[in-house]
């Protein structure tokens, strides 16, 4: 006869453990009868006390004691080590709490014969402050758990959320959109969604907490900003040693629009744009112009002042927009949205015949251009002290703005020109920098510090920088500009019909150079006046050289040969001239190193030759008739200037 099971008998705390209720819940039931108890001995004095029988509780809390009997957790199995997870408070409250049981335990073992347990937990605790239940918690927690059992319970159900599993996603699906809806909108589309499903829904801070404190900072930017925010935001960044450059080096350019209204040629507000080249070693600014709208020619207008001032670079750190690379600046090549490495080289346009290696920057990246750096500094230390500050969005917009403009003073384009050069010159380069490698010196200072001016000829850089558009030679010359240029030099070539290549000076449209297919100088053509209808000197001076021109031609046709052209390597780029009244240049440095360009030749062969680039009685009003003219063709669209230049051999 097999013997019966020897019954466990358990005290109700370790009852509540397993039910996991508290102790009073416990005697509650066996009070209701729903457990088996009994007064069992618990010391060899006779003291008894009342204890549970296993078999009577729930199978649950019965497996839940055969598995802590099979992995008890007693002081010897909790390794130290362990606490290494914990965070420096709960390792500090630990250390605590063992301190004040290492005492309890010394102060009972030596005063057990003279006073019970729980009247020595009393007297000791009140010299501790300390609630006799709070001790005698941490005492069973100890002698179970060990160190672990002394942490504290705050924060232990970190990532364990009251929300289940289609609730979470749900909440997830509808916060991480890219519209940004508010936690609030989204806990009531929960909400609404828990009633479908029949599910009682959490609490708003429940679903607050889980967003705010779940869902990771990387994961909310990508899907609610976008990718550019999270490049922006959350990826690592290269950091450039600056030490290595020298001034003038390498020079990055970029346009701005800067957050303050001008007053255009109408009257009219316009906020301009600040087209600038900055030496990269020093952050200082060395070349710049203030226009209506930044194009190609401000590029070019600005880059000729910063070369003609402080020498030529070696590298232009430049932008990936469509004005830095269009036709006049890659020789031709056709637009793209990105460059990248293998295409530079496709791209070198107006940089190869400079010299100047071109580097693009990363695209919609701001942060790869260190000249973004100086264009806050413009708009936080001078754009800002204006009455016509507008702010770059509607949070910075002054909430007077219309009073500030009315009444306050809002400056033209050529004053404020003026006022942002003499900002520059006289306070931003002199601003202690503490970026990488300034040592807390002013861009100024770093600046001179080592540079060696490149010099280029005045004259040479002037025909490097020079607009360029495709031309037809006609019988009166050549057509352009709705005006007819010609030459005697034009005349000899021989030239009827076909296609050439005209550069030109936007702010000086008196002269015209004029090149082939492949790029060489073919002659330079003057705009020819309209005579009046009545004799005179004009009349007689132009009856005069069409005359000649004919002659010309025709000895041409009958020896059937054409005169040889006069061939001359230039550079092909937009060209503005150099306001006169601009900024002087700085004290020399160091060293002077002359540069000499293709268009040296050139350059020699016209001032021999004695062309001339203004025409003795020329009518100044038709001069900026034409001018103007001349500006108003090249605000048109890019996009069909680069067309025009592409398909001009095509046919």
């Amino acid at each position: 006869m097999t013997a019966p099971a020897r019954e466990t008998w358990l005290t109700t705390q370790e009852a509540a453990d397993l039910l996991e209720v508290t102790p009073r819940a416990v005697r509650k039931s066996i009070s209701n009868g729903n457990y088996r108890s009994e007064l069992r001995s618990v010391n060899q004095q006779g003291g008894k006390a009342l204890k549970l029988a296993l078999s009577s509780l729930p199978t649950e809390a019965q497996i839940r004691h055969a598995r802590e009997r099979q992995s008890p957790a007693s002081p010897a199995a909790a390794s130290i080590p362990d606490l290494d997870s914990l965070p420096a408070w709960q390792r500090r409250t630990v250390g605590e709490r063992y301190l004040l049981l290492s005492e309890w335990f010394s102060f009972e073992a030596a005063n057990r014969r003279h006073a019970g347990k729980v009247e020595l937990r009393e007297l000791y605790c009140k010299h501790k402050d300390l609630a006799p239940r709070t001790l005698a918690r941490w005492e069973a927690s100890y002698k179970k758990h060990g160190w672990q059992g002394l942490a504290s319970g705050y924060g232990n159900r970190r990532g364990n959320s009251k929300l289940d599993v289609e609730g979470l996603s749900f909440i997830e699906a509808n916060f991480l959109k890219s519209d940004q809806p508010s936690a609030h909108e989204v806990y009531n589309d929960y909400a609404a969604d828990c009633a479908k499903r029949g599910v009682i829904p959490c609490s708003y801070q429940t679903v607050l907490r889980y967003i705010n404190n779940t869902i990771p900072r990387e994961t909310k930017v990508l899907y609610r900003l976008g990718p550019d925010a999270f490049n922006d935001l959350c990826l690592p960044y290269l950091e450039r040693d600056y030490t290595v450059l020298k001034p003038m080096e390498a020079i990055c350019g970029d346009h701005h629009i800067l957050d303050l209204f001008v007053k255009g040629p109408t009257g009219k507000l316009h906020r301009p744009h600040l087209t600038m080249w900055s030496d990269i070693r020093s952050r200082r600014p060395v070349g710049w112009v203030v226009s209506l709208q930044g194009c190609g020619a401000t590029i070019l207008y600005s880059l000729r002042r910063a070369i003609d001032r402080f020498g030529k670079p070696e590298v232009g750190y430049i932008d990936n927009g469509m004005d830095y690379k269009g036709a006049q600046m890659t020789a031709g090549g056709r637009r793209r949205w990105v460059i990248d490495e293998d295409q530079q080289a496709e791209l070198a346009g107006i940089w190869l015949r400079l010299g100047i290696k071109p580097v693009f920057a990363e695209p919609y990246h701001g942060q790869s251009k260190p000249i973004e750096r100086q264009f806050r500094d413009i708009k936080d230390h001078f754009s800002r002290e204006l009455d016509a500050f507008c702010g770059g969005r509607p949070s910075e917009r002054p909430h007077d703005i219309k009073e500030r403009t009315e009444t306050g003073r809002v400056y033209t384009l050529a004053e404020l020109e003026e006022l942002i050069g003499r900002f520059i010159e006289e306070d931003l380069i002199n601003r202690p920098h503490t970026g990488h490698g300034m040592d807390g010196r002013t861009p100024d200072e770093v600046f001179h510090d080592g540079w060696v001016k490149r010099r280029m000829d005045r004259e040479e850089l002037r025909l490097l920088l020079m607009k360029a558009r495709p031309a037809t030679v006609g019988r009166q010359g050549v057509r352009w500009n709705h005006a007819w240029y010609r030459s005697d030099e034009l005349a000899q070539l021989q030239l009827q019909g076909q296609k050439v290549i005209a550069r030109y000076d936007p702010a000086d449209v008196r002269e015209i150079y004029l090149y082939d297919a492949t790029d060489r100088f073919l002659c330079a053509a003057t705009i020819a006046e309209r005579s009046p209808w009545f004799a005179g000197a004009t009349t007689e001076r132009d009856i005069g050289a069409i005359k000649r021109e004919k002659k010309l031609v025709k000895e041409i046709a009958k020896a059937g040969k054409v005169a040889d052209a006069i061939l001359y390597e230039l550079d092909e780029a937009a060209r503005l001239g150099l306001n006169p009244d601009g900024p002087q240049p700085d004290e020399g440095p160091r060293v002077i190193e002359p540069v000499r360009t293709t268009a040296a030749g050139a350059v020699k062969a016209l001032n021999q030759r004695g062309q001339k680039a203004v025409n003795q009685d020329f009518n100044p009003e038709d001069l900026e008739a034409l001018a103007d003219s001349a500006a108003q063709a090249d605000d048109q669209g890019a996009v069909a200037e680069d067309e025009e230049y592409l398909d001009l051999f095509d046919e």
